[in-house]
């Protein structure tokens, strides 16, 4: 059957009441609307095969819905019931080679309590890619998120950040650390950890830590002022956890083996069973450092001596 509208017509319309059309039918409008208006009722329309409806349009809320359940409070709702046999619920493919293509264009705007642009939620699956949500972490290569975000996969790069800005903007990462809530921020406090880097490998678990780089705050908090200190750990052989390694403070003060270094020394060295070892050459491989430091220190493996540089000769360090 083949209903061709080729100008207005008049009436309460082309059809009215119930029935049916028999073998394939197709409705040309031409150069003329063709408009379907439901005041209270619905647009509906049904197939053979459930689910059905295949499609509804609700009179009353201008709602649409596809695939045998249509929810009102959803502008457009696509729900792929189990007796349909279909895989993918909604599926956005782009072939148009003219110009850029955009798979799904998303603005949000208006006075409304807030604005989403994309909201996802997978559940109930043997597994899930690329976005995973879940309870408000997001997963990406994962099903079970841990974190915030929580990235999985099996390259050796999960994230990778790159910028096109001017010359002097840096990629960046940045770490922020308030206490109070994120509606309700207070300061931070002189000894609070601001940031951790976590290296932890898979052995039976990842409750394992191989090392760590921790940021935190030290001394007196102020307004524009936040002195910090970072802290490098690593775990010993036999161990779980990490222990101190080297600290830098506020002052740019390093201590190795010393959580706080003497404020009158740039590097403090501590240990009770390993020493200090400086550079170790023969007086010929001293003598060919171009433009020593005054104060550069060596040992001499030809006079089994330190050896430090006055700034116009070399001297040796001798017992009296």
């Amino acid at each position: 059957a083949e209903v061709t509208i080729a100008s207005p017509l008049s009436g309460s319309g082309l059809y009215g009441g119930s029935g049916s059309l028999s073998g394939d039918t197709v409705v040309t409008t031409e150069a003329n609307d063709l408009t379907f208006t439901a005041t209270t009722g619905d647009i509906i329309f049904n197939n053979n095969i459930a689910p059905n409806p295949v499609m509804l349009i609700d009179g009353a809320t201008n709602t649409i819905g596809m695939g045998g359940n249509a929810t009102t409070t959803d502008q457009l709702s696509v729900y792929n019931q189990a007796a349909s046999g279909n895989t993918t619920s909604l599926s956005i493919y782009g072939n148009n080679p003219s110009g850029a293509q955009k798979g799904m264009d998303i603005t949000m705007s208006g006075a409304g309590t807030s604005n989403t642009a994309l909201h996802l939620n997978s559940s109930a699956a043997a597994a899930n890619y690329a976005l995973t949500t879940l309870g408000g972490l997001v997963g990406l290569g994962t099903a079970t998120p841990e974190a915030q975000l929580h990235t999985d996969g099996n390259t050796s790069s999960n994230i990778v950040s790159s910028s096109s800005s001017s010359a002097t903007q840096p990629v960046s990462l940045d770490m922020r650390k308030s206490r109070g809530t994120i509606d309700s921020r207070t300061d931070i406090q002189s000894g609070d950890q601001v940031g951790i880097i976590s290296f932890s490998p898979y052995f039976g678990d990842f409750d394992n830590k191989a090392a760590t780089i921790t940021a935190s705050t030290t001394g007196t908090m102020g307004t524009n002022i936040t002195p910090g200190r970072l802290t490098f750990a690593t775990t010993a052989a036999g161990a779980n956890t990490t222990t101190d390694a080297m600290v830098i403070n506020s002052t740019q003060s390093i201590g190795m083996g010393i959580d706080a270094p003497n404020a009158s020394a740039k590097l403090q060295v501590s240990s009770v069973t390993q020493g200090f070892l400086p550079p170790v050459m023969t007086t010929a491989q001293r003598d060919d450092i171009s433009t020593p430091a005054t104060g550069l220190i060596v040992y001499s493996t030809t006079l089994n001596k330190l050896c430090v540089y006055t700034g116009s000769a070399w001297e040796t360090i001798t017992s009296a």
